[in-house]
């Protein structure tokens, strides 16, 4: 039982679903499932999503992990979203995203801090006051405004291995210390 899905590895799996027919909020808690998510409402503010991959309506002040896609058909705001795979979405505001694959943003991305090691791409809009770091290159129609606070691109960096990079320098830091 289930929905047949192509993997990341090209081969072709069946992944159990769970139907939420109303938003996550106090109805349904918290959730953690192992297979797609399919969220005919929205996420509520303060409520947290993880499992393989999500379909939703909005984000609103949540946190979601997904190991593989996410589709989110109107906007997220003031989240956390990490997606092992793409990340398609029509607005971002003032949230934090980590996308493995492709970031496909319909409208506009607000105040975000955004690490893609696929591309990034804003079909229609721009990107305003953003730091934005994506492998594979950036595309947008526009970039700033006059009055807003510039924006920091960055491309060619994959991000997990730079974080892993930190993270041993961090750790030889703290051995040379002991050391002495």
């Amino acid at each position: 039982n289930g929905t047949p899905r192509l993997g990341s590895d090209e081969r072709v799996n069946v992944f159990s679903v769970l139907p939420v027919e109303a938003d996550v909020g106090l109805e349904t808690g918290h959730i953690e499932f192992d297979g797609h998510i399919e969220v005919s409402g929205g996420i509520s503010s303060g409520y947290s999503v993880k499992g393989r991959s999500l379909n939703t309506r909005e984000i609103q002040n949540a946190e979601i992990e997904m190991e593989e896609d996410i589709a989110c058909y109107g906007g997220a705001y003031a989240s956390k979203i990490k997606s092992g795979g793409n990340f398609k979405v029509s607005h971002l505001h003032n949230s934090n995203v980590e996308v493995l694959g492709d970031l496909v943003v319909q409208k506009e991305i607000f105040n975000c801090t955004i690490a893609v090691n696929g591309r990034c791409i804003i079909e229609n809009g721009r990107i305003i006051a953003s730091k934005i770091m994506a492998k594979k290159g950036i595309e947008a129609k526009d970039i700033g405004t006059l009055a807003g606070r510039p924006s920091e691109l960055t491309v060619g960096v994959d991000f997990k291995n730079a974080e892993e990079i930190k993270l041993c320098r961090n750790r030889i830091t703290e051995l040379e210390q002991s050391k002495e």
